[in-house]
């Protein structure tokens, strides 16, 4: 049996996780709205959401000796809801006659994809930043929205002559996206 003061304070947490939940999907609802305005077709990558929130399965040290945590993004992921984001996206974009599609990740391997080399190399989680041979540095996931922008018909692998056509466009954007985090 509870007690009438732990059930209040149930209730009272009950009611701010569906305050956060409305907060959270009314935000979504908004960024789909602005993104629909950019235009009519929408391209992301397929992921495995429920994968992200399972805790890792074996238990490892790192270096040090320490044991490394099992934990990954399960409470980042309730917390920001990306499989209702996609969802809406895709409801807004087909219901109003957009395209919506999805890149298969094993296919297209857009953050190991390197457009100058034409070749793909494998690179960790933990590596933000792309390093271009000629010597450019470019955030990670902007060039792998690049990538993605740069997609053949098929959508399985980036367009090589399109990704050298725009890749000078993509710089300026880059930077002036990379000047505009840094003044914020």
């Amino acid at each position: 049996m509870f007690s009438n003061r732990y059930k209040k304070k149930k209730q009272k947490l009950k009611d701010l996780h569906r305050k956060a939940a409305e907060s959270r999907k009314y935000a979504h609802n908004e960024d789909v709205n602005k993104l629909r305005v950019l235009g009519d077709h929408c391209l992301v990558e397929n992921m495995n959401i429920k994968g992200l929130q399972r805790k890792a399965k074996g238990v490892t040290k790192n270096k040090n000796g320490k044991y490394n945590r099992r934990k990954r993004y399960g409470r980042s992921i309730s917390k920001r809801s990306p499989g209702y984001f996609i969802k809406q996206a895709k409801y807004r974009f087909e219901s109003t006659g957009g395209k919506f599609d999805e890149v298969n990740t094993w296919t297209f391997k857009a953050s190991q994809y390197d457009h100058m080399l034409n070749d793909t190399t494998e690179k960790q989680l933990s590596i933000r930043w792309h390093k271009l041979p000629n010597g450019i540095k470019v955030q990670r996931d902007l060039y792998s929205a690049f990538l993605l922008y740069c997609a053949n018909d098929d959508l399985k692998t980036p367009n090589y002559d399109q990704c050298i056509k725009f890749f000078n466009e993509f710089l300026t954007l880059h930077e002036k996206c990379i000047n505009g985090i840094k003044d914020n």
